[in-house]
């Protein structure tokens, strides 16, 4: 059997699709120019050199995609302020937030085809954009 004909592992995947959905943030909050504005900070940066930041940690599968849990942040903001996540919380409104963090509470399994669905989805909306 050939080394190519191999199903991809879960966990690249997973990575696959945190690089697409990471993409497909940062460009739908830029602008024409592909210029897109920390949501923290508000600092301007291209969309290549921003973050996807997340308002719930990456680590509840129920939000790690969710597009409202998502917005453009600055390395700053992102990594070494740990995500400025009160700021965050503010910004996305109360009752956002508020869902964002009852929606992370839950338990989610994802199966390998339904994560593979959502990479061809951002897939072409990244295409679409660039």
């Amino acid at each position: 059997m050939p080394k190519n004909s191999k199903k991809p592992t879960r966990s690249k995947i997973v990575k696959k699709l945190d690089v697409i959905f990471s993409q497909y943030i940062r460009l739908k909050y830029s602008d024409n120019r592909g210029m897109v504005k920390c949501w923290t900070c508000e600092r301007e940066y291209f969309w290549k050199n921003i973050q996807n930041g997340h308002f719930q940690s990456r680590r509840s599968y129920a939000t790690r995609w969710d597009e409202n849990n998502c917005r453009p942040q600055c390395l700053k903001c992102n990594m070494y302020d740990q995500g400025r996540q009160y700021e965050f919380g503010l910004k996305l409104g109360e009752e956002l937030a508020q869902e964002m963090h009852l929606k992370s509470q839950q338990i989610v399994k994802f199966t390998s085809d339904e994560l593979i669905e959502k990479i061809d989805h951002y897939s072409s909306e990244v295409k679409r954009m660039t």
